[in-house]
């Protein structure tokens, strides 16, 4: 009876194949049944609530003391433009000599953090006008993700599901394996997607597939 089942099986991957082209799937048998590996594939978005950003100011003078005080007084200014929007941490400072030239530079470099993710434009106005260089590294994310992992994961289950029923699997479901699951604020063109996160996750799911020498 296994004989029979063998190339049944073969049969029935090689048509998947020239079917569904990136169709991913693969069969092994046991004793009276096969079971049917397929991979499910799906992506969830949600709505972010929380931003997290970088950002740096510069300036330069003569001496490094007036070089530094010109900096702190610019740091204070973008701090208090962004204390009602979240939090705002200093990472790193610098100061050193201009190179080619007389003069000194002074560096400041923040990290912003803040849930009011529908304001990030008004938000890049006001630390602009306060003296901010530069913003950069703009992420989206959820502070409690675990739902939305798991309905990426229930997507995916059902993409494999249908890969399944499609290459002939009874759809009794044997056992499924999360391979990964991820958030992203990227889209499918690789641009952030504004104030949006989405979560793509992938399973590995086998399915008990039935010959009718094996139901015989």
């Amino acid at each position: 009876m296994k004989k029979k089942i063998l190339p049944v099986l073969t049969l029935l991957i090689l048509t998947s194949v020239l079917t569904f082209g990136t169709l991913c799937a693969s069969a092994d048998t046991q004793i009276g049944n096969a079971n049917l590996i397929v991979t499910g594939t799906a992506t969830w978005e949600a709505e972010a609530d929380l931003c997290s950003f970088s950002g740096s100011i510069q300036t330069m003078a003569d001496d490094m003391s007036t070089a530094e005080t010109k900096c702190e007084e610019i740091a204070a200014k973008v701090r208090q433009a962004f204390s009602e929007y979240g939090t705002v941490t200093e990472c790193h400072s610098n100061v050193s000599p201009m190179y080619g030239q007389n003069g000194y530079t002074a560096s400041k470099y923040f990290s912003f953090e803040t849930e009011k993710t529908d304001s990030l434009p008004q938000i890049r106005e006001k630390l602009t006008q306060a003296g901010l260089n530069c913003i950069e590294g703009t992420s989206y994310s959820c502070k409690d993700d675990s739902q939305h992992r798991i309905r990426a994961l229930q997507l995916a289950i059902e993409d494999a599901k249908k890969k399944a029923a499609a290459l002939g699997s009874t759809g009794e479901l044997v056992r499924v394996e999360e391979t990964c699951c991820y958030p992203s604020c990227y889209g499918i063109s690789g641009n952030i997607t504004e104030n949006r996160v989405i979560f793509t996750a992938t399973v590995r799911a086998v399915f008990r597939v039935k010959t009718k020498d094996a139901e015989n």
